[in-house]
Order: structure tokens, then sequence, then C-alpha cells
């Protein structure tokens, strides 16, 4: 499976497909959702209202996919710092002068 594609997920007792996403790709929907202040589905459609105005996003919302993308970014730079240590790499003069265990 690519990480690029999403997974479709159908519901056996009402036939109802359904897309899932990847959190990379989550990622990058939320991204765009951010870009353009409206709301998207699974599928990348525009979300509208019944009367065919599309959904902005929510104070609430913005606040959520914010803190999900900073999560995601946080957990990138953790992960990229531990393998700079793992390959012997100390890039921060603070670590050189740490006297305790790291």
């Amino acid at each position: 499976m690519s990480k690029n594609k999403p997974t479709y997920w159908t519901n056996p007792k009402t036939g109802e497909v359904k897309v899932l996403l990847n959190p990379a790709l989550k990622g990058r929907k939320y991204s765009a959702e951010m870009k353009k202040n409206v709301r998207y589905t699974n599928d990348g459609k525009l979300k509208v209202y019944k009367n065919g105005k599309p959904m902005k996003l929510t104070k609430q919302g913005k606040a959520y996919r914010a803190g999900y993308l900073q999560a995601r970014k946080d957990s990138a730079n953790c992960y990229k710092a531990n393998l700079r240590k793992s390959n012997g790499i100390w890039d921060a003069p603070y670590l050189l002068t740490y006297e305790g265990k790291i």
C-alpha cells in the first residue's frame, strides 16, 4: 500500500464506502484547509452547506488543525534529533557542556 493513497472501507451492513486517511494524508488535508480556510471531505471535495456555500473553518477547527500539524512537526523534530544523536552528531553547543547523562 502506498503512503499517498487513502484506504477505502465499506460498511458491510449499509454498503456505504468511507475514505480513511493515514496521518500523512490527514496532515496534508489539514494544511490545505488551513491555507484556504474551508473544509474538505476525505475524498478532497469541498464541503458545502445545503444552500451551496462552502463550509468555513471555525476558530475551534483552526486551533485543532494547527495543534495537529504542530504535534506532527514536533514529533518529526524529535525523531531527527534522536537520529543525529545516534549517529554521533551533536549540533547543540549546550549538549557538549552538559555533565549529566543524556
